[in-house]
């Protein structure tokens, strides 16, 4: 969509995945895909140290991140030989690697519409209604409503 820029899975974000990450995660996680973006390929053979001065992290802290991606299956490591590991990115949905050659793009394929979904309906069903944020503490003002509580209808 955007020129020279690459792409994180919406399910990284959408899920709440992102907002449980540490910002080192966060910075190494965003560092894998800005490669797998411009190397072409899903599977990655990086050191240590090129990684950690992408992400600017501490080697303990790049350590951390590394385990903690696994742990949350957004990418498999194992060490190669040296100080270098092989980062195979992971479908944040199954956290299973990527289906086929790593180096052929992943065609995004629409959702099917479900079959109780009538044409014209304003929402599919299964979407879940707009939940407001929370307030951070109880003396702030509540939540303001849901937007679409602010919708005017326009008659024409």
């Amino acid at each position: 969509m955007f020129d020279r820029y690459f792409g994180i899975p919406q399910h990284v974000v959408r899920a709440g995945v992102w907002s449980q990450m540490k910002p080192s995660e966060q910075s190494l996680y965003v560092c894998l895909m800005h490669d797998s973006e411009r190397y072409s390929t899903r599977q990655l053979r990086r050191t240590d140290a090129v990684l950690c001065g992408l992400t600017g992290l501490s080697a303990r802290a790049f350590c951390n991140a590394r385990k903690k991606l696994q742990e949350r299956g957004l990418v498999r490591c194992r060490r190669g030989s040296g100080n270098v590991y092989v980062y195979t990115l992971c479908d944040p949905q199954t956290s299973a690697p990527w289906p086929g050659d790593p180096k052929q793009p992943i065609r995004y394929q629409k959702k099917s519409a479900p079959q109780n979904e009538t044409p014209g309906s304003t929402a599919p069903s299964g979407v879940q209604a707009f939940q407001p944020y929370p307030s951070r503490d109880s003396t702030s003002a509540p939540c303001e409503p849901p937007l679409k509580s602010c919708i005017v209808p326009l008659k024409f």
